[in-house]
């Protein structure tokens, strides 16, 4: 299906480690359960066993595909169900799932899937085991999310499929998400590997905007190791392509956007595109101290996102603009209903990790102490994005240092140090050296957060601004 030296798509790291688990399928649900050791019966068990066992009956469909010698018809959609498919395995895999709690984040997705996969007729497999992988995803869970992006790359490597004159057109995506997981993971070589495949795979589909996607993923490796130049240059790049492409359709009325299997967004045209370059664009502006540019970018995205995940995600990050540009109030309220009432855990996540910087900065310990506890409690349970967890480690020290606690903060600093070098957040070294370096001279805590010089702002970003405080205010969320 794909170039002879493109990288496997599905294997990530070390090959004789991976050769050993290949023996076992979803070993990473069989790690999350191990983990849970001393809580079966709670209800991330719950979850977790009855996606094991949902994926086991897509393994029993995938192994009838592979043996499959009639490929005159789709081995994805016979008449009947498998021979092994007993009314008491269906039964078994029913009740499991009929055990997570309704309001699970992957409750829906999973019992769509089991419906699909139990069908004589299955509706649209791959498609509900990638919406079960984004609610994974979504929840955080993405060594689970990545295991399931590999059983849907599975599912696409059918005899029948591999003869046929295209790939399935949900391949470049499911290998968009996998990176993604993978890179949320600090596994950035698995991460590049599965973008060289997904590009492979969208150029033989000549599926232009999905090539595009995966070039923005791979700039935010870029930006992940410090390399900002080349970053911008690339996110610069897919913006002219995406804008031409863009007017392009607009001159040609009857072109209509093209509808994928997506993340929940409903499609994907070239404003999406547009979207997701320009946020990123304006995170490298901001590693630059480009802030004006920045925050036009951040909102020029959030207005061109139609997906309300997406635009909490691009506010988080305008708020942070703000904060490095010393507008630590209006960060502050941009933050505060994210933090209260965001759609995805890991929205809630980091906008307390940048509550949190923001109560060191302001001297404000109880504040410090009200979303320390969120964190950590993820931070154990692997559940913050790899380069949040380094951020938070780093701003705890900060904290404890700042709070009177030089202990604690030397703790805290090799924490992020441990971290920043796992997942290779140069940045995070960076401040963790100096502040290192800071607290080791006995240089007086007060020196370390001297307050920003007042930024002159645009025209264009006083108006943000101004929306960015009405939009607390209509939130109604706390002031604190």
């Amino acid at each position: 299906m794909l170039p002879r030296d493109t990288p496997d798509p599905t294997r990530s790291g070390d090959a004789a480690s991976e050769d050993a688990l290949s023996a076992l399928l979803h070993a990473p649900f069989f790690a999350a359960l191990a983990t849970l050791e001393g809580h079966e019966g709670g209800a991330e068990w719950r979850a977790t066993v009855a996606g094991l066992v949902t994926l086991r009956l897509i393994d029993r469909r995938a192994a009838r595909v592979e043996d499959s010698e009639d490929v005159g018809h789709d081995p994805l959609r016979p008449t009947s169900l498998p021979a092994d498919f007993t009314a008491d395995l269906i039964a078994a895999a029913s009740h499991a799932v009929g055990e997570v709690d309704a309001h699970h984040a992957v409750a829906h997705a999973l019992h769509e899937l089991l419906r699909s996969v139990t069908a004589a007729v299955p509706d649209d497999l791959p498609r509900h085991a990638l919406e079960y992988g984004h609610a994974l995803h979504a929840d955080s869970r993405w060594p689970l999310a990545a295991d399931l992006y590999r059983t849907v790359l599975r599912l696409a490597g059918s005899p029948r499929q591999a003869e046929a004159s295209t790939i399935p057109r949900y391949v470049p995506l499911a290998y968009d998400r996998l990176g993604r997981s993978l890179r949320m993971m600090g596994d950035l070589d698995g991460a590049s590997a599965a973008y060289v495949a997904g590009r492979a795979a969208a150029r033989a589909l000549h599926d232009d905007d999905a090539e595009r996607l995966i070039r923005i993923a791979e700039a935010k490796i870029l930006m992940h190791v410090g390399n900002l130049p080349a970053a911008a240059a690339a996110l610069d790049a897919i913006i002219c392509d995406a804008e031409t492409a863009r007017r392009t359709d607009l001159a040609r009325p009857e072109t209509a956007p093209r509808q994928e299997l997506g993340d929940g967004s409903g499609g994907r045209d070239h404003a999406d595109v547009l979207a997701f370059a320009r946020h990123d664009r304006a995170v490298v502006a901001t590693m630059q101290h480009d802030f004006n540019f920045a925050a036009e970018q951040y909102f020029a995205a959030w207005r061109g996102y139609r997906d309300v995940a997406r635009r909490e995600r691009v506010w988080v990050d305008l708020a942070r603009n703000f904060a490095e540009m010393g507008l630590r109030d209006v960060a502050r309220e941009a933050l505060l209903p994210l933090y209260a009432n965001a759609r995805r855990r890991e929205i809630r996540l980091i906008a307390a990790t940048n509550l949190l910087e923001l109560a060191v900065l302001a001297n404000r310990e109880d504040l410090f102490e009200l979303y320390r506890p969120m964190l950590r409690e993820a931070a154990q349970a692997g559940t913050l994005p790899a380069e949040v967890a380094a951020n938070f480690a780093l701003y705890e020290g900060q904290g404890e240092a700042r709070f009177g606690r030089p202990t604690a903060a030397a703790e805290a600093f090799e924490r992020a140090l441990a971290l920043a070098a796992l997942h290779r957040v140069n940045q995070v070294a960076i401040r963790t050296d100096e502040a290192i370096a800071a607290l080791r001279t006995g240089r007086p805590v007060a020196e370390w957060f001297v307050p920003p010089t007042p930024p002159v702002l645009s025209p264009s970003v006083e108006r943000i601004t101004r929306v960015v405080r009405r939009a607390r205010r209509r939130a109604g969320a706390s002031s604190e």
